[in-house]
């Protein structure tokens, strides 16, 4: 009987760790699409801000009157501020291989990777929406 006791908890135990991985990795794998979700978010955004980048560009090129540079300055200003916010998602390396490097300066700042470590996937995602939204809102005040 002792042996038949030994094998029903052994496999009781079998079952319970395979049933534990398989939770973690549904974990892991909805951790990551959120993630991704978060990495896709933030490239629109960082295409957003290379349009403005370029728009801002040709208008100064353009010779606009000087009040008009004036206002062309305090964007592009505000865009070098929105690029120096950006908060990368831990995890995923942020590559430089955007489509159209034509006239683009990757200057943002890379010392800010680790001040999202601390936060889960579904925090990390809303920051990259704001980051977004925060791009978005001066695009619509450019127009």
């Amino acid at each position: 009987m002792n042996i038949s006791k030994c094998l029903m908890l052994c496999f009781f135990l079998a079952i319970l760790t395979d049933c534990k991985n398989k939770s973690d990795d549904a974990k892991v794998n909805g951790s990551e699409a959120i993630l991704n979700e978060a990495l896709s978010i933030q490239d629109q955004a960082i295409h957003i801000g290379m349009s403005l980048d370029s728009l801002i560009d040709d208008r100064m090129a353009q010779g606009a009157m000087s009040q008009d540079i004036e206002a062309l300055k305090k964007w592009k200003s505000k865009v070098n501020e929105w690029k120096y916010n950006m908060v990368e998602i831990p995890g995923i390396e942020h590559g430089h291989d955007h489509v159209d490097h034509t006239g683009h300066n990757h200057d943002h700042d890379h010392t800010t990777s680790d001040a999202a470590s601390h936060l889960k996937p579904a925090d990390i995602k809303k920051v990259q929406i704001e980051w977004k939204a925060a791009i978005e809102a001066i695009r619509d005040s450019i127009r």
